[in-house]
């Protein structure tokens, strides 16, 4: 199967179709053929749930998996187990239209690197890597990894699962972009795109907390439950946002807004009973300097092309991608930065009239059929001659976290052309110096003494966003015979990244 044009995106809404009933509260015993295979492979633990072959695509995923576990396990030092599941199917019968792969219902906790620090979120398989003041209870799965069974390239799985796993250990953000006068309740904060030539009020676009919400799941009896989920508060922001910087001047991006998590919320006060229009009324109490840079930050910064960096601990800073007068929750923010278009342009236009001429060429000169003469243009000879030298204009050696998927070219030549300076291959310097910085430790240093705090009065709900597509499922809550739909953007969890796939 060939695919073109992978992009990474979180902009799905969920309906499931009918099939198979699942029993959502005990996923991992009734899936697929029978029990899932439970796997240990060195500080990896998970139960690999192949829900739905397609002619060996679910050995091709777990090799990919494995392979993905390796260039983690030759980067990093892991000091305790990270624990997840895998589940393998055609999960366009749940409606969730051309997944490639993502990272979901990945845990967090909250922590500080001193008492009287503000806290920040870290995602649960990082914290473990950590020096913590005392024991945790861990939440059972640090995050799960739903992948297709349509993609059988082992090449293209390996890069595509090693992306999730890296956004599973904190390349994360959880602050997004919102309006405060549009009538939605909170837990929808995270769920909108904005586009300067489709929204006519990008003024009101704040920069939000995201919302911490719970759903009874064991006590849904009927599709409308889904749009009863309770907030509880609002998340703190990740450790990742932290250190997000103007790319010029190095200040941090987000400094000011470290209690904003606190300043938001109105959830307890006896004199906001009216629901209606709450987002304005939580906006209110804010302070004059919070809401000067909850307004300041969407146009300045995360809807402005080449604008914001990560301030990495040797004091460099890794661009990070952000769209010029638009926001793409998802993609904008966390993933590195690559001049994408200009790498479109060159792909459908000088390369294509290069294709040509070659060809051409090679009708006059060659003694080649025209068949062999087309198999020979559209070779990946022919593409990575032209391409080299060429590639580095549009993307760096940071090409793993971008926010488009380079489909195209093998993880060898990519590599070789790209990251030849890496230290680790496929995780360019970049990348490993953003998960240093967070906390975790590259493989053959030595572990920091640092002490993180527990803050115990943040209680991050569990993520439970897959055992909500099940359940969804189980009520049956088919498309066309209800409006109510599951949301899988920000509001339930932080990290979900949809690869839109597009077959020739």
């Amino acid at each position: 199967m060939k695919i073109s044009n992978i992009l990474l995106s979180v902009a799905l809404t969920i309906s499931v179709v009918d099939s198979k009933v699942l029993n959502s509260n005990n996923i991992k015993r009734q899936v697929g053929n029978g029990s899932p295979e439970h796997i240990d492979y060195k500080h990896f633990s998970y139960n690999f749930n192949c829900l739905e072959d397609n002619n060996g695509s679910c050995n091709i995923v777990k090799e990919s998996l494995n392979d993905s576990i390796d260039v983690l396990e030759s980067t990093f030092e892991f000091y305790n187990t990270i624990v997840f599941d895998v589940f393998v199917d055609n999960w366009e019968k749940y409606e969730m239209k051309a997944v490639g792969g993502i990272v979901i219902d990945t845990q967090y906790i909250a922590l500080k690197t001193g008492i009287n620090e503000p806290p920040y979120i870290y995602s649960q398989a990082l914290a473990k890597q950590l020096n913590l003041n005392k024991p945790v209870e861990f939440k059972e799965n640090d995050f799960n990894i739903i992948v297709t069974n349509k993609i059988q390239e082992k090449d293209i799985l390996y890069r595509l699962i090693t992306h999730e796993m890296v956004h599973g250990l904190g390349f994360i953000d959880v602050y997004k972009m919102g309006h405060v006068s549009d009538g939605d309740s909170l837990d929808r904060i995270g769920m909108v795109n904005y586009n300067f030539n489709t929204n006519s009020n990008l003024t009101d676009v704040k920069i939000l907390p995201r919302p911490l919400v719970q759903y009874d799941l064991e006590n849904m009896k009927n599709c409308r439950d889904f749009n009863r989920g309770t907030v509880i508060g609002f998340s703190p922001m990740t450790v990742f946002e932290k250190n997000i910087v103007d790319i010029n001047s190095k200040i941090k991006v987000l400094g000011g807004l470290e209690n904003l998590y606190q300043e938001f919320s109105c959830l307890n006060d006896p004199n906001i009973s009216d629901k209606d229009n709450i987002k304005e009324k939580c906006y209110e109490k804010v302070s004059l300097n919070s809401k000067k840079l909850m307004t300041e930050i969407p146009l300045k910064y995360y809807m402005k092309q080449d604008s914001i960096g990560f301030l990495t601990n040797n004091d460099s800073v890794v661009p990070l991608y952000t769209f010029n007068s638009k926001y793409i929750s998802g993609s904008s923010v966390c993933h590195t930065n690559s001049d994408y278009y200009g790498y479109k342009y060159e792909e459908e236009e000088d390369f294509e009239h290069y294709k040509e001429e070659l060809k051409s060429n090679l009708k006059r000169n060659s003694t080649k059929t025209e068949t062999e003469i087309n198999n020979f243009v559209e070779s990946t000879e022919v593409k990575e001659t032209y391409w080299e030298g060429k590639l580095s204009k549009y993307i760096n050696e940071n090409f793993l976290m971008n926010w488009v998927y380079l489909d195209k070219f093998s993880t060898e030549y990519l590599i070789k052309t790209l990251g030849k300076y890496n230290r680790h291959g496929l995780i360019g310097n970049g990348i490993v110096d953003i998960l240093k910085t967070i906390g975790l430790t590259e493989k053959g240093e030595m572990k920091s003494n640092q002490i993180y705090y527990i803050a115990d009065d943040i209680k991050y709900p569990e993520q439970n966003t897959l055992k909500q597509i099940f359940k969804k499922k189980e009520l049956k809550c088919i498309s066309g015979s209800s409006n109510i739909n599951i949301n899988i953007s920000t509001t339930i969890i932080v990290s979900i990244l949809l690869i839109l796939l597009s077959y020739f």
